[in-house]
């Protein structure tokens, strides 16, 4: 793949500035097999979209330039798989991937990080959409691994850092000779998507709209325009039954 590899880099979570990089996708890679090591969870992170304004805010993204995902055990729910089985699956399906273990990363709670470059880039507004089409052939990995926050253009990754005592417990496996995910393929299946959501909510929408006596007019006003006053009084003779009627009328009558 010749396409430059394009990204935001940020210094620490809470620094919004954004430096752009333009590589490839070979080189990044290469980068990602050495972990820093350090004391603390927060460094510098990569921001997977290029920027109209260098600062990590979600009106700035122009691109989304791969999907991110973070996978986390939860207290409920599958086990996370083995990096390297992650690995094994997307080799098998000809991708070009990057799989690494996190700073948290626990044998107990494993904690992943798996990115796949997109050929020409996503509109920011069709992400939420196209993330989790690829997982419908990666069957390793279930949604409910996934942290879903990091289904937002201008989502923050730490890069791999891990404590000096866990060096050797650093993981990463990538694929530079696979396909990129096909970033028109992906427009064209989540605008479906999308537009398959907005009808099946009108859908509901409809069926559940409130009816000709439901917020829009009371029962009383309902029944004084079908049955005029002086059509009951006629056609009422008994008291009793006058009195019933009369009840439904405005105190005011």
């Amino acid at each position: 793949m010749t396409q430059p590899f394009q990204f935001g880099m940020v210094q620490a979570i809470r620094q919004p500035a954004i430096k752009p990089v333009s590589t490839t996708w070979e080189r990044f890679c290469k980068a990602l097999e050495s972990p820093k090591i350090r004391d603390q969870k927060d460094g510098p992170g990569a921001v997977f979209a290029t920027f109209s304004k260098q600062w990590r805010n979600r009106e700035n993204v122009l691109t989304v330039t791969a999907l991110a995902y973070d996978l986390e055990q939860q207290a409920v729910g599958p086990a996370i798989p083995a990096p390297a089985a992650i690995a094994q699956d997307l080799q098998g399906l000809g991708l070009a991937y990057a799989v690494w273990t996190t700073f948290s990363d626990r044998p107990e709670a494993r904690r992943i990080r798996v990115v796949l470059p997109i050929e020409g880039g996503l509109e920011p507004e069709l992400l939420r959409a196209a993330y989790h089409l690829p997982l419908k052939y990666l069957p390793i990995i279930a949604q409910d691994m996934l942290d879903a926050t990091c289904a937002e253009p201008a989502r923050m990754m730490i890069l791999p850092a891990t404590p000096a005592d866990r060096r050797d417990q650093y993981e990463c496996y990538c694929s530079t000779s696979g396909d990129w995910l096909q970033g028109s393929s992906l427009a064209l299946t989540a605008t479906e998507v999308l537009r398959a959501e907005k009808d099946a909510a009108a859908a509901k929408q409809a069926r559940f709209r409130p009816g000709p006596l439901s917020g829009r007019e009371s029962v009383i006003e309902a029944f004084n325009r079908e049955h005029p006053v002086e059509e009951i009084l006629e056609a009422s003779s008994p008291s009793v039954l006058i009195l019933e009627c009369c009840e439904l009328l405005p105190r005011n009558f």
